[in-house]
């Protein structure tokens, strides 16, 4: 799950850009630059199937994002001790992703393990050592979505 509202808007906008740009030039709003007409409609089926692509994954990314700020405001609380840290080479605004082996512990749930992935920034690192407590929330529909809660002590 994604903390990050920026990240859907993002490809989301870049979607319709890339629509309105395959539109224009479906539709000659937007003048080709040689090639033939073959060539220009080919460019634009291109461009309208990335378009249609990233709209689809910035939806998700929102939906994410959603589902996310549901959890945190009325999942269940809980602490997770730190099994194993693994980076998973993905950064978002230079913010490392990190898939994070847990046990978790709720009063709903009892006790479990789960792995999650999670952007967590440089300055919460150190709450992340191996056998370290973080408290957590988890969704009361399903137990393995879980995240971090840095704001809560």
């Amino acid at each position: 799950m994604t903390w990050s509202r920026g990240a859907g808007i993002t490809i989301i906008a870049f979607a319709v850009v890339a629509l309105v740009c395959s539109t224009g030039l479906l539709t000659g709003a937007i003048p080709a630059s040689g090639g033939g007409p073959g060539t220009t409609r080919n460019i634009a089926l291109i461009v309208g199937g990335v378009g249609i692509v990233a709209l689809l994954l910035g939806l998700h990314a929102r939906r994410a994002f959603l589902r996310a700020q549901r959890v945190l405001a009325s999942g269940v609380p809980g602490i997770a001790e730190v099994s194993k840290v693994r980076e998973t080479g993905t950064e978002y605004s230079g913010v490392p992703q990190l898939e994070l082996e847990l046990v978790v512990t709720t009063e709903s749930h009892g006790t479990y393990r789960t792995t999650v992935k999670d952007l967590v920034p440089a300055l919460r690192f150190a709450r992340l050592t191996m056998g370290g407590a973080v408290p957590v929330r988890v969704d009361p529909d399903n137990r393995d979505r879980v995240l971090l809660d840095w704001d809560r002590e």
